[in-house]
């Protein structure tokens, strides 16, 4: 009977024991905090940050979203106004201005002096600073001055030329160099480098004609001839708050533009024609893919696709050619992330985009994609890239002295509706430059009254 006691005293005191153990490995943990975040590019890199930031974050879940481009604003204007908007997303150049007054987003301000995050070594080329360019500049008085989103890629010149070099030391050219090109230079390289069959049939275009599609093919030959869409670029330019009351492509510095562009494929022959230049596109979409273009022009994420890749010749970029030097500008795009309004987690979210602007891991994570804006990384991350990819990168980002604002983006759509029209028949000789301006001018000053800015 003893025995039996002992053995039932035994028997309580281990399961006792168990008891106690079980319930402290059972303690409740900490709920992880799910942070959405959505984007429309590079879904390998992300997953490979977020995951990295929650290795050093136990505490923080990702929900990444990977969204398709031509459907992405849309849709979160949709989400949002139904009350399910993501904590973060990645808002393009020209959608920030459109969304930022309707309410969309968190100012980081508050944050940004909270946590004393090192805005001051966001300075680039000079004067020009990543964070403060963000700065909301748009006509809504609540909203000025205040910073709605930071700027993560540092995409130095816009849109640069793109060159074959085998080409041009075929028929004996100098290449150019990032900067000392004009509208005369390229001209005549485009003739030279321009060749016909037997029956004048054109087998290698010097270069190809602009898509009228699209403001920022010919903008920045704009620009580089002291032209402006606007009387007044305040707040697109960054030194003021005031807006354009009028647009100018009908002075006679865009009338020589736009005429200098038709001249190329109708006057000089040395131009594919849009529609033609389309078709010479390679898988990247650059013509110059085709071995049949000297010249072309294309944004920088194709160009760092085409690093990766070998090609029957060689080439590199330089400047977009100015007609006035004195005038050389870029479009500088500054997409940001931004926090929306309504985030559960807000102050974590930011945790996280300061992490990602400054840390050295992050940093390499997304190199592939760009180099970073936090100027103490920029030099460390470029000399671990490939030299190819490290010298296209260094001509670019000293392109930055010249770069600008892009064109406005509260009104990009429209105003980039009503300039192709006209374009696309000026290319096909369907109206002179002149009447081509004129329409231009009456449209988008129906858009600036619409906007209350006339």
């Amino acid at each position: 009977m003893k025995t039996n006691l002992k053995k039932t005293g035994k028997l309580i005191s281990l399961m006792m024991v168990i008891v106690f153990w079980t319930g402290f490995f059972s303690l409740p943990v900490a709920a992880q905090k799910e942070i959405r975040l959505v984007n429309w590019e590079r879904p390998d890199l992300w997953k490979k940050l977020t995951a990295a930031y929650e290795k050093e974050n136990p505490d923080i879940k990702f929900k990444l979203e990977i969204w398709t481009f031509a459907d992405y604003h849309p849709k979160l204007l949709i989400q949002f106004a139904g009350g399910i908007a993501p904590d973060i997303a990645q808002i393009g150049t020209l959608e920030r201005p459109r969304l930022v007054p309707k309410g969309m987003f968190l100012p980081l301000d508050e944050y940004i002096e909270k946590y004393d995050f090192p805005v001051e070594d966001f300075n680039v080329g000079g004067e020009f600073n990543f964070i403060n360019v963000s700065k909301y500049r748009g006509p809504k008085e609540e909203y000025k001055g205040k910073l709605f989103g930071l700027m993560w890629n540092n995409h130095g010149a816009g849109m640069p030329m793109v060159y074959n070099q085998t080409m041009f030391d075929e028929a004996g050219l100098e290449y150019p160099g990032l900067d000392d090109w004009t509208w005369k230079e390229y001209l005549n390289a485009a003739k030279k480098l321009t060749k016909r069959d037997s029956t004048g049939e054109v087998v290698q275009w010097g270069t190809v004609a602009i898509d009228s599609g699209d403001i920022f093919a010919w903008n920045q030959f704009l620009w580089g001839n002291g032209g402006e869409i606007f009387n007044k670029t305040g707040r697109y330019r960054n030194i003021g708050p005031e807006g354009p009351t009028e647009c100018t492509l009908n002075s006679p510095e865009a009338i020589e533009t736009f005429q200098f562009l038709l001249d190329l494929q109708l006057k000089y022959k040395v131009a594919a024609p849009p529609r033609m230049a389309a078709s010479l596109r390679g898988g990247r979409g650059v013509p110059i893919e085709s071995g049949k273009v000297a010249i072309s022009f294309s944004w920088i994420q194709p160009l760092l696709l085409m690093s990766e890749e070998k090609y029957p010749f060689e080439w590199f970029i330089a400047m977009i050619p100015a007609n006035k030097p004195e005038s050389r500008a870029a479009n500088l795009p500054d997409n940001t992330f931004n926090i929306f309004k309504g985030s559960k987690y807000p102050e974590e979210s930011f945790e996280f985009l300061m992490w990602f602007l400054t840390d050295e891991e992050a940093i390499r994570i997304m190199s592939p994609l760009t180099p970073p804006c936090y100027a103490p990384m920029i030099e460390k991350t470029l000399n671990e890239m490939p030299p190819p990819k490290q010298k296209m990168w260094r001509l670019y980002l000293a392109s930055m002295k010249y770069g600008r604002p892009w064109p406005p983006g509260d009104m990009y759509t429209e105003l980039n509706n009503v300039t192709r029209a006209e374009i696309e028949k000026l290319f096909v000789e369907k109206q002179s430059v002149r009447e081509a301006v004129d329409k231009m001018v009456k449209g988008v000053n129906r858009l600036l009254e619409e906007k209350g800015e006339r």
